[in-house]
């Protein structure tokens, strides 16, 4: 049987040139259609930058994305304060930052006023049409003098928990509590009896910047807010680490609120159920200045890990 040679194979070198273009085509499909990298992301942060105004929430799509796109913006962007917001009622506009054609879901109904393309984002300029701004968020004011806490005991003797600095945390693993300010009320013996700002997430696994406030044990523990500009309303949300707390069992827990000694309403709170809203009426206090207090009642044998966000609006 007769060898080939370079010469018999020559006149096929022509279908490399067809074969090349088409694995041309393919790499370019492919890296087009790859999800962005850091880097990719980090290129991009300029140009977010330009778009942002003053009190912009920058929104990302995909959602599980975000904290790629953090580590890439900075803090400067994406303060904690706003990947772990309350929800996207304060905002009057978002940019969202989408990848590959992707929408976020908590922006959908969002009008979109401007639209640019780079590369393998979309930037949206949307508006909020339903924007209702806080009028005074009490769980940013959770320092003396504007806060003064107390524990009441089973004898109704009433104790002021101590404000300072405390030594770090335990918390660590995967079933952990959430990680503890330095910076906090103290309020029992047990490292978690306290009152000071942390993030916990929901039942979206989203995140959730709130106050923690843990009685102890059969101990109502008290909140008092020294001037609150009032509103028509007292709203917030409420919310338990919910990888911690998501099966039945716990008790509901009431947190009673009152206006300078005048009760304006309770709201019980199941820990199962996640990260919930309240909404209480202050119309009758509307346009003044005055004392708001919170009373937590821990009646459970066992720790509470309540945390809740409030303002007035």
């Amino acid at each position: 049987m007769p060898i080939p040679t370079l010469t018999g194979y020559a006149k096929y070198l022509w279908l490399a040139i067809p074969l090349l273009g088409l694995g041309e085509l393919g790499a370019s499909v492919y890296f087009s259609k790859r999800f962005p990298e850091v880097d990719e992301w980090r290129a991009l942060s300029s140009e977010v930058r330009a778009l942002k105004r003053d009190g912009d929430l920058i929104a990302i799509a995909p959602e599980w994305a975000e904290p790629v796109a953090r580590s890439a913006f900075t803090d400067s962007l994406m303060p904690i304060a706003d990947v772990a917001r309350p929800d996207e009622a304060g905002y009057a506009r978002a940019i969202e930052v989408a990848a590959l054609g992707n929408e976020n879901s908590l922006l959908a109904h969002w009008p979109v006023i401007a639209e640019h393309e780079f590369g393998k984002f979309t930037l949206r300029t949307r508006s909020n049409p339903s924007f209702k701004p806080p009028r005074y968020v009490l769980t940013e004011h959770a320092v003396p003098p504007e806060l003064s806490v107390s524990q009441r005991g089973p004898d109704g003797e009433l104790s002021s928990c101590r404000y300072g600095a405390r030594p770090a945390s335990s918390s660590s693993g995967l079933l952990a509590r959430p990680a503890f300010p330095r910076q906090r009320f103290a309020c029992g013996p047990a490292e978690g009896n306290f009152v000071g700002t942390t993030i916990i997430e929901d039942q979206q696994d989203r995140a959730r910047r709130c106050l923690w406030a843990n009685p102890a044990p059969g101990e109502l523990l008290v909140l008092s807010f020294e001037n609150v500009p009032i509103g028509e309303q007292l709203y917030g949300y409420i919310g338990f680490p919910y990888f911690r707390f998501r099966d039945h069992g716990w008790p509901k827990v009431s947190l009673s609120f009152a206006i300078d000694g005048t009760p304006v309403g309770t709201h019980d709170h199941l820990p199962e159920s996640g990260w919930q809203p309240f909404r209480l009426s202050t119309a009758q206090f509307q346009g003044s200045t005055r004392k708001v207090e919170l009373e937590i009642f821990g009646a459970d044998s066992r720790e509470l890990e309540l945390c809740f966000y409030a303002a007035t609006r």
